[in-house]
């Protein structure tokens, strides 16, 4: 019973096999036929393999949509590629505007602010700071061939910086206020008393010699008094910060602090020596 079914099963494969190559032999002699013509062998060929010709297109579709998904995705990178450089490029350029348009201002400013000081000026830029004694010196990028000389005097839009000490052609080094040894005379804006002022940190000074009877009070402004014949009168230094004062000691204690932030400054003002130009 078993060998009948297998033989019939036989028969059967034999069958279809025959029907399928007749209808690749019909529609090679004769050529594929419209649908509209009545041709049993075109129906059935048609019905047989039209589900494979259906999934042969539909993994070529595929297989073009994947490459051309895949080219896109490649043009897209390259795309985003050069808009990142260029995104770059242009924060770049803003920032530099912005720093040139911050510095024109702070020019602008210490212009401005030296305009009725009656001495020659020249505009430097501190290029670097002394190490080793944090704002008690530093090196602008101006010197001899410019007019500047030993002692010709520094400041800024806020206030008094400090004086040449040393030069050379194109550089020239500067003592700040905050080095202690650098004395400035200095008087009180309301009392017009007078001190000697000289720099005990990095943002304090002490001004000495100061009369104990002398009425000197917290915030009055520090001026430079025109005295010892390098600092012009009336350039404001700072405010004062405390009084110690004994009523058996001839003199007071007078702490003040800087108008001007040494920790941010970048442009500075030489004024230049009116004896350089007898």
């Amino acid at each position: 019973m078993k060998i009948h079914e297998e033989k019939s099963n036989k028969k059967l494969y034999i069958h279809i096999g025959l029907v399928l190559v007749l209808c690749i032999f019909h529609l090679g002699r004769f050529g594929v036929r419209p649908l509209t013509e009545k041709s049993w062998f075109y129906n059935l060929f048609v019905e047989i393999t039209g589900p494979v010709s259906s999934a042969m297109s539909s993994a070529k579709s595929n297989v073009t949509d994947f490459r051309q998904n895949y080219f896109n995705l490649v043009d897209v990178k390259k795309e985003n590629s050069l808009l990142s450089s260029e995104v770059a490029e242009l924060k770049k350029k803003v920032f530099e505007l912005s720093s040139l348009k911050q510095e024109n201002s702070r020019l602008k400013n210490l212009l401005n602010f030296t305009k009725e000081i009656e001495r020659k000026k020249v505009l430097a830029r501190i290029i670097s700071w002394d190490s080793t004694n944090r704002y008690q010196k530093l090196r602008i990028n101006k010197g001899i061939n410019q007019g500047v000389t030993k002692n010709s005097v520094v400041i800024n839009a806020e206030g008094l910086i400090g004086k040449v000490i040393n030069t050379s052609a194109n550089y020239s080094d500067i003592s700040t206020i905050l080095d202690f040894q650098n004395k400035v005379d200095v008087m009180f804006e309301l009392t017009r008393s007078h001190g000697v002022l000289e720099g005990i940190s990095d943002e304090l000074t002490s001004i000495k010699y100061v009369k104990n009877s002398d009425d000197i009070q917290v915030n009055e402004i520090i001026l430079t008094s025109g005295l010892g014949n390098i600092f012009p009168k009336g350039i404001k230094v700072g405010a004062i910060t405390s009084v110690i004062s004994d009523e058996h000691d001839l003199t007071k204690e007078v702490f003040g602090k800087p108008f001007v932030d040494f920790s941010k400054i970048e442009e500075v003002v030489v004024l230049l020596n009116e004896n350089d130009f007898e």
